[in-house]
């Protein structure tokens, strides 16, 4: 089960600035903060203790009659041992996958709508160049 500890919100929720702890079982709290909020959509960037350094953006839009919920994450491993536990091991890939299958269809749920065609997840990585820094 995830959980999202916020605060005390304003009526109109989440606004820039605004930082939450992501709560997952195990020793994998992500601290955010709000970066950007539009309609449809809200952006958010990992802090110090968070499992990643990246971003994150939740995003929402109509397509025909079917609305689509995105989640777009930015990251790499904040620190070694995520590293290893993530792309050797594959322990935290394996959690991080099924936490966010459970966020989509908890939003499915939420929504009150139904889920049509899974959850599609595709994963991209990318090179580091000659010229960008390893993580220390």
């Amino acid at each position: 089960m995830v959980g999202i500890r916020a605060g005390e919100l304003r009526t109109q929720g989440l606004d820039v600035a605004d930082e939450l702890v992501v709560e997952v079982p195990g020793p994998w709290n992500g601290p955010v903060r709000v970066l950007r909020r539009e309609p449809g959509s809200l952006h958010l960037v990992t802090l110090r203790g968070h499992m990643e350094a990246g971003q994150v953006r939740f995003g929402a839009h109509e397509d025909g009659d079917l609305l689509v919920f995105e989640i777009e994450l930015w990251a790499r491993a904040a620190t070694r041992l995520v590293h290893v536990l993530y792309s050797y091991l594959r322990v935290a890939k394996e959690i991080q996958l099924n936490m966010w299958v459970r966020f989509c269809l908890s939003a499915v749920a939420d929504s009150g709508g139904r889920l049509v065609d899974g959850v599609h997840i595709r994963t991209r990585r990318l090179r580091p160049s000659r010229s960008t820094p390893t993580a220390g």
